[in-house]
């Protein structure tokens, strides 16, 4: 039998009391076992958003619609911006939303986005591109990296 300190005095009573036997209150473990049930909502609330947002992520945490062509026009848009920069070890080309509509997808990196490539010195700097491709994700129609047309 575990001791507790009572909501209303302070006292320690029995986990198991009805009544505290120092002042009379009822239920003085109430607000423990409030507690108690306040914090498994809590955890189980939170292992329920972390179950949810990882099935609404793939691609390294990247937002997925899968089955449209999204990924593939995403990931190839990504390698040939990295083919373009001088170094392409070090181009960094993070996730982008597709705006595109049905009959293609459009992909946008503005400066700050966090597109970054090498230049001559070795410094890495801030980057904007833009990658166009067909429905299917396969054919890149259009390709602009730092204001200057690729393709």
């Amino acid at each position: 039998m575990a001791l507790i300190n009572c909501r209303e005095c302070g006292k320690q009573v029995a986990s198991s009391a009805k009544i505290c036997p120092h002042c009379g209150i009822t239920t003085p473990n109430k607000s423990s076992v409030q507690g108690a049930l306040i914090g498994k909502l809590l955890i189980a609330g939170l292992f329920g958003w972390a179950v949810y947002s990882c099935s609404q992520t793939a691609n390294n945490g990247n937002p997925s619609t899968a089955g449209d062509g999204h990924l593939d026009a995403l990931y190839l848009c990504q390698q040939a911006i990295r083919q373009v920069a001088k170094n392409p070890s070090s181009a960094h080309v993070p996730y982008a939303t597709d705006r595109g509509t049905a009959a293609e997808h459009y992909f946008a990196w503005p400066k700050g986005s966090g597109l970054t490539m090498m230049n001559a010195f070795g410094a890495n700097l801030d980057t904007s591109a833009s990658c166009i491709t067909t429905a299917d994700g396969k054919t890149i129609t259009s390709l602009t990296v730092d204001g200057k047309t690729i393709l």
